[in-house]
């Protein structure tokens, strides 16, 4: 049996979160301000992904973003009270600390192990966001534990995260997980500023792209944008045959 990418789990939760934003009687993101401005991070989004005259935003502010995933977060029965105390904390505040962004993490390990199922092994990058690692392991078992990382997750960080992913790696706030990719990889000056959303599209397809893709900025990049993005020499977690 061949590799599973447990960090799928993430990016169909957040699929989950961009639904909500118009369904649940909430405002969609697309109605959102298309004007550009930049969240509390302090970071400007850059202006050369626009590649249409309106990009979807989740919200006008990263404020508002927070708010919105803390109304989501309180609408299911599947968040438990730890990830919606860090949202709270995080309303008031005006962000998700580092430090709550880390205990979010640990109790998703705790969540998983309290379901006997082995200790989660996480990937951190160096825009310090983590990813769970892809596993490997018999049917019997990699069933499980996916099955105890997807609950999990969305107990304890989808929403952090997709807050804490937006502070780091979005402050656009862009819906469309390709314009968030491409104005982290020109922030992070790692393609030139010339190079649009359509450019990304096209080497996506073709799977041929003008930069390394396995450069730690990219795939840091691809973390913060909620792409479940695994390749053969990443490492793995093994969970026995």
């Amino acid at each position: 049996m061949g590799r599973l990418g447990v960090r799928g789990v993430v990016a169909v939760a957040a699929a989950v979160v961009l639904c909500l934003s118009g369904c649940a009687g909430m405002p969609s993101a697309g109605g959102s301000s298309s004007s550009g401005s930049a969240a509390a991070s302090g970071s400007t989004p850059s202006p050369e992904i626009i590649t249409r005259e309106t990009l979807s935003r989740y919200a006008s502010s990263l404020q508002e973003w927070t708010e919105k995933n803390l109304r989501f977060a309180k609408q299911s029965s599947k968040v438990s009270d730890r990830q919606i105390q860090i949202l709270e904390e995080s309303v008031r505040s005006g962000e998700v600390s580092t430090a709550d962004y880390e205990r979010a993490w640990s109790n998703y390990k705790q969540c998983v192990v309290g379901k006997g199922q082995p200790e989660p092994q996480l990937v951190k990058y160096p825009n310090g966001l983590y990813a769970q690692m892809g596993v490997t392991g018999s049917e019997r078992k990699a069933g499980a534990f996916l099955s105890a990382a997807q609950a999990c997750n969305t107990a304890e960080v989808l929403y952090v995260v997709m807050v804490y992913n937006a502070q780091v790696g979005n402050p656009g706030l862009y819906q469309d997980s390709d314009e968030q990719m491409v104005d982290c990889l020109h922030r992070a000056e790692f393609i030139p500023k010339s190079y649009t959303v359509d450019d990304y599209r096209r080497e996506r397809r073709a799977d041929a792209f003008s930069f390394d893709k396995l450069d730690v900025n990219v795939r840091s990049c691809e973390v913060a944008s909620n792409k479940a993005v695994l390749y053969d020499s990443d490492p793995v977690q093994d969970l026995g045959w």
